[in-house]
Order: structure tokens, then C-alpha cells, then sequence
């Protein structure tokens, strides 16, 4: 999925995985303008997720365009984050187990468990943000 292009490269959303009842998961990468999909993701750097992310809108209004097709061998959702006020949890993808009140440092690297909307996905390409920076 060719999400945007940006400095002297293109940000392509790799489609992971379809989470049986959560959706579809993505893995977004800053590529080589002169990438192609057969080359796969080695000269690439992996930006961020994987998360859930609503790509239906964003391709049919044409911000978002379908480059091509990458197998997926095996994939294996990472743990996620969750928030439920008040305590944060982590979940595997079957279960959930409580943290506490804080993230605790080890885990702020995960990503929250979220639909993204594109315009999110393309906010965090151009500023890095996530829920700890």
C-alpha cells in the first residue's frame, strides 16, 4: 500500500496480517523511491506498527494506492497496550493481564491496541509521535 511520499522516499504499509475479530494489521516502511514490491523489505526501514489500520477509506478517495503484493509467511501479532481507565493492560491477542495505573518503561514500546485512521498513520509518519514521546 503506497501511503506517501517523503524527502527522497516512499512510506509503503505492508499488510500483515487479518486479525480474526480486530481487523487488519499493518507494518508501515520507508523505502527507495525506485522500490518495487519484488524487491521486499530489506532495503527498507520499518517505521512503526503493526496496528490496526482503516485502509479502505484513504483508497477510495486515491490518497492511498495499492502497489503491489508481498507474501506473509507466518506472522504472529506482537503484545499490544490497552488503556481502560484507570489501569493499562497488555494483550497477547487472546488474553488480557493488567499492568497497573503506569506503563512501565519495558513496555512503552508497544503499540496501543487502536484503529488508526489514515490521517493518523500520515501525522505519525511526519512527526514520530507516539503515546510516550
Amino acid at each position: 500500500m503506497r501511503v506517501m511520499s517523503r524527502n527522497d522516499s516512499v512510506v509503503y504499509g505492508h499488510y500483515v496480517k487479518v486479525w480474526d475479530g480486530n481487523g487488519p494489521l499493518f507494518e508501515f516502511y520507508e523505502c527507495p523511491a525506485s522500490w518495487v514490491p519484488k524487491d521486499g523489505f530489506g532495503t527498507c526501514k520499518k517505521l512503526f506498527g503493526p496496528f490496526l489500520v482503516g485502509v479502505n477509506p484513504p483508497v477510495r478517495d486515491g490518497s492511498w494506492s495499492i502497489a503491489g503484493s508481498i507474501p506473509v509467511v507466518t506472522y504472529q501479532p506482537p503484545m499490544f497496550l490497552m488503556v481502560g481507565p484507570p489501569l493499562w493492560w497488555l494483550y497477547d491477542g487472546v488474553k488480557e493481564s493488567p499492568i497497573g495505573e503506569r506503563v512501565p518503561k519495558e513496555y512503552q514500546g508497544l503499540e496501543l491496541l487502536d484503529v488508526l485512521s489514515a490521517y493518523l498513520v500520515e501525522e505519525r509518519i511526519m512527526h514520530g509521535s507516539t503515546p510516550f514521546s
